[in-house]
């Protein structure tokens, strides 16, 4: 089985190509462009290098946000037209969670992305018996990450916002941070998620599949306050 991976929520897109269970393409790049002019030139490439045909892909996967509103859009729009081609299942994950999927410990693990203006998009973690258990996704305040942190007894940071957070929470003895190469991991745990969740029967349509935003765009909020 061959599955495709999108991530484009945040400046690192991704594309990552799994068969079965070996990562057998993964090319990320940080970049200043928009998604919509490295998005297609990345998985033709890919494609190209590993001699595949789109209609050999039989899973496509997407990075569904929350993150950059452009890129999400992007992103699942581009994942819905290659697999309405061939007429192949989608799974949608979230970006949080994906981050999450990086951390192999007992504690606490708090994904971020900066949704700018000192506040997050966050999702609150932990493996119990092995699995992956979401507490929340939500947009937060800067000052309520420290009170997460707090009402904890040790928990991960992991997230490119790492960099943004103030030192008094940095330096908190109850936060481990992630190390920054965990950034580039997302396509990869994008696969193995979604593997998992095909065996057990939950995908989507691309009639279906939509971004998860966690908040109104900016051009949505001007509009209502006109």
């Amino acid at each position: 089985m061959k599955i495709l991976a999108i991530d484009t929520s945040t400046m690192m897109s991704s594309i990552t190509i799994m068969e079965d269970n070996r990562i057998i393409g993964d090319f990320s790049i940080s970049q200043e462009e928009t998604h919509s002019e490295m998005l297609v030139p990345l998985v033709k490439r890919m494609l190209e290098d590993l001699k595949i045909n789109l209609s050999e892909i039989d899973v496509y996967a997407v990075a569904k946000g929350p993150g950059s509103f452009t890129g999400l859009r992007i992103g699942v729009a581009s994942i819905k037209a290659m697999a309405q081609v061939f007429d192949k299942p989608i799974i949608g994950i979230s970006t949080l969670e994906a981050m999450a999927f990086s951390i192999l410990n007992d504690n606490k693990i708090l994904s971020i992305i900066d949704a700018r203006g000192k506040r997050y998009f966050t999702g609150l973690y932990q493996y119990v018996n092995g699995k992956l258990v979401c507490y929340f996704e939500d947009i937060i305040q800067e000052n309520k990450l420290m009170q997460i942190v707090e009402e904890n007894e040790k928990i991960t940071i992991v997230g490119e916002a790492i960099g943004k957070l103030p030192d008094t929470l940095k330096n908190s003895e109850k936060v481990v941070l992630a190390p920054a190469s965990l950034n580039n991991a997302i396509g990869r745990n994008l696969c193995v998620i979604a593997k998992q969740r095909f065996k057990s029967g939950e995908i989507e349509s691309y009639f279906d599949i939509a971004p998860n935003y966690l908040r109104k765009s900016q051009a949505e909020v001007n509009l209502i306050n006109k």
